[in-house]
């Protein structure tokens, strides 16, 4: 893996000194891994609020083992009434898999945490280990259930090894041995937008049939979402990644930032962030610079 530069939160303004790490893939795991997260909270002294973790709509899947602790699924009317005395149930553990989310999601952490989560690529685990995108829809369960038998043995050696550094390693040999027999033919990977245009050009030239309701079909079955969908998330991720940049460097002009995501206008630009994160835009950067619970729209990119 790559390693990307580190993000500490205790670099930001008021913000407890937990360890945020994001690692990018060699490009043999590109069309198949998005990103390697770690998250480390001992030490921090976070406050219940600061508990609270915070994810967008997303179309990965995502594997994540818990080194220590225990996170719990928060349940709430939206995202934005979400604190920490919301009902909440535990999540499948110590080493969960999670499939798409298409509405955001919290999570909670009773605890410190440590914590190592694989981003995949939205159809990677299709054709890694025949899980279909549209049975896992908002689905999260113990991996060793959810995944082959003889992912097992995988599953449990990177749990041993209880920190990144000896985890990675284990991590990067499995799937680059897998992935490299079970890649399919113009496999590209990076953003959501670079996998949706890969993936929607195999499956029109793939399977019995290549009428446009056949390739939805398909598209919808690998991934469990419509192209559509996938198209809006793919304009999200590029927008929020704008949005970030001019905000950090105090050149954010709203109506211009819709404009050159590709929005109609700027009331649409926010309806599509409050449906994505829960957030208008202009919260959800405040809060991605001085909010722990949103930590990882700090760490994505």
């Amino acid at each position: 893996m790559i390693r990307s530069p580190t993000t500490r939160s205790s670099a930001a303004a008021a913000l407890p000194a937990t360890e945020n790490i994001l690692w990018l893939p060699e490009p043999a795991l590109a069309s198949c891994v998005r990103a390697v997260l770690w998250r480390d909270t001992r030490g921090a002294n976070l406050c219940e609020v600061q508990r609270l973790n915070f994810f967008g709509i997303s179309p990965y899947f995502s594997l994540s083992w818990m080194f220590e602790g225990d996170a719990e699924q928060v349940e709430a009317p939206t995202v934005s009434q979400a604190c920490a005395a919301s009902p909440r149930r535990p999540v499948p553990g110590p080493i969960a898999l999670t499939g798409p989310a298409g509405h955001p999601r919290v999570s909670y952490n009773p605890g410190p945490v440590r914590v190592l989560m694989v981003v995949f690529v939205p159809d990677a685990l299709h054709h890694l280990a025949g899980l279909r995108g549209e049975d896992w829809m908002g689905r999260t369960a113990d991996a060793r259930e959810a995944l082959p038998p003889d992912w097992t043995p995988w599953l449990d050696e990177v749990l041993r090894a209880a920190s990144p550094e000896r985890a990675l390693p284990i991590v990067e040999t499995f799937l680059t041995a897998r992935w490299t027999t079970s890649r399919p033919q113009r496999a590209v990977g990076a953003t959501v937008n670079d996998w949706l245009q890969s993936l929607a050009l195999r499956l029109a030239l793939s399977g019995a049939g290549r009428s446009v309701r056949q390739v939805e079909r398909r598209f919808r079955a690998a991934v469990g979402q419509s192209f559509r969908s996938l198209r809006v998330q793919a304009r999200n991720e590029r927008a929020y990644l704008r949005l970030r940049e001019a905000y950090l460097s105090g050149n954010l002009q709203w109506a211009d930032a819709a404009v050159d995501g590709g929005y109609a206008d700027q009331p649409h630009l926010v309806r599509e962030s409050i449906r994505a994160t829960g957030f208008p835009p202009a919260e959800l950067a405040r809060r991605a610079q001085h909010d722990e619970s949103f930590w990882i729209y700090r760490l994505w990119n």
